[in-house]
């Protein structure tokens, strides 16, 4: 005699596809027991490994670009400075009154010159390099992108338990979103059984049953 009827039932997980490519290997038979994070296949990564290394090639041309500010920089400085020192003797010159001011509102005005001079490569030199700078950090975004993706053409089990149902072999082209096998842990399972409303009463959380398979 029985109280009510049911089915055993297990948790069960359909894993998908997450990158389009060739499926390469696939080592997944019905019955099998795999254990969790289990790699068992892998989707072609040829062109995405491809286009990270691409991408690496960009970077690289990136830093070659920026400028190398002192260098480029140092010889108006090197006027610059001779121009102060100029300014500053006749300076001395003008107050002894050994040079007329003319000469020191040259020399003054050579400094200005200057100064604005090196004030402009700087800034130029400057927004180069933050518009490499900017490149390269859009480029390692998009290598970031990439690997993220080569990752996930290695094809992992979510969780351990029995392979259900196998939706595909090795050698086809996949699409992402394409279901390739169903996991269940048969080692959780769980009856769900059915009763009566009158049966509800008679019903306790926790009470104990006995199942008869």
């Amino acid at each position: 005699e029985y109280d009510a009827t049911g089915t055993f039932e297990a948790t069960e997980t359909t894993v998908f596809a997450e990158q389009t490519g060739a499926l390469l290997s696939f080592g997944v038979s019905e019955g099998d027991n795999i254990e969790a994070d289990k790699e068992v296949g892998l989707i072609d990564t040829t062109q995405t490994w491809l286009k990270i290394q691409q991408l690496d090639a960009t970077k690289e041309v990136y830093q070659s670009q920026k400028p190398d500010m002192e260098r480029q920089i140092a010889a108006t400085r090197q006027q610059l400075v001779k121009a102060q020192q100029d300014e500053q003797r006749y300076k001395e010159l003008v107050a002894d009154g050994a040079a007329p001011s003319k000469m020191l509102d040259d020399a003054s005005s050579q400094v200005k010159v200057l100064q604005k001079q090196l004030d402009a490569q700087i800034s130029s030199l400057s927004t180069n390099t933050r518009a490499l700078d900017k490149q390269t950090a859009a480029a390692d975004v998009q290598v970031n992108q990439l690997r993220d993706q080569l990752r996930k053409c290695h094809i992992m089990t979510p969780t351990k338990g029995t392979v259900l149902e196998k939706y595909v072999e090795r050698g086809e082209f996949v699409n992402t979103g394409k279901p390739l096998f169903k996991i269940a842990d048969t080692e959780a399972m769980y009856l769900r059984a059915y009763v009566t409303s009158a049966q509800l009463e008679n019903i306790k959380l926790g009470q104990k049953v006995k199942a008869f398979a």
